[in-house]
């Protein structure tokens, strides 16, 4: 918990060093990206959409089934500040 509390601190100069580097930057989560019981100690979803801000592209995999419900679900479930983060 410790390492990723370290690298958590030390992640908005990580990606602004990055980003006077590259013109594009793609941010790819993990699992869920609705998971409310992580929020608390996320970093690969809310987390880094919070401190980096990018415009979010949810994708969802239709050959799998239900893809329009888990869509559905996770924009209702995601945290207001981060909505905002989604197009129109």
């Amino acid at each position: 918990m410790i390492r990723s509390m370290m690298f958590f601190q030390s992640l908005p100069a990580l990606m602004t060093a990055f980003a006077a580097c590259h013109e594009i930057i793609i941010i790819e989560g993990a699992g869920g990206a609705a998971e409310i019981n992580l929020y608390h100690r996320d970093i690969v979803n809310t987390g880094m959409a919070r401190h980096v801000k990018p415009p979010i592209i949810l994708v969802g995999d239709i050959e799998r089934g239900g893809v329009f419900a888990s869509i559905y679900g996770t924009l209702e479930l995601l945290p207001p500040d981060i909505k905002l983060l989604l197009p129109a």
